[in-house]
């Protein structure tokens, strides 16, 4: 018989909340972005800023992506490697949040490696935003 991971009510609990704290912060984001835009852009388009001051903003905006990518290259790492490491999927001690069947041996194995390889995609990710940024940079603002 498959062995089940039972559910764990407070993970399910933490998981609701964070996505309904991603979901306010990017609605309020997605909102100042509206009302701030056309003002934003004649600050760009016009002559009262600075060149360095365009190219600071537009690289806080690179870096703000950047920290996403960062964490979730960092996560799928780490739990790629403990699926590997213990030979099972979910890993031990990690709670779910729904009732899970549990995977063991070569099944978990590969399940961990493509989680790894998940993160190695975010990696890549996270090294082009830098190299995007400098080739937008060199469009807009010449070499």
């Amino acid at each position: 018989m498959t062995e089940i991971q039972a559910a764990d009510p407070g993970a399910r609990k933490m998981a609701l909340l964070i996505v309904a704290i991603i979901l306010v912060i990017g609605i309020l984001l997605l909102a100042l972005a509206g009302i701030y835009q056309p003002a934003l852009e004649a600050w760009l388009l016009g002559e009262t800023a600075l060149a360095q001051q365009k190219v600071n903003l537009i690289l806080f905006i690179f870096a703000a992506l950047l920290i996403p990518q960062l964490i979730a290259a960092v996560y799928f790492w780490r739990f790629g490697s403990a699926v590997t490491r213990a030979g099972r999927f979910p890993p031990p001690n990690y709670a779910v949040i729904r009732d899970i069947p549990v995977v063991e041996g070569q099944k978990a194995m590969t399940r961990g490696r493509i989680i790894k390889l998940l993160s190695v995609v975010f990696g890549i990710g996270f090294l082009g935003i830098p190299i995007m940024f400098w080739l937008v940079s060199r469009a807009i603002f010449g070499s």
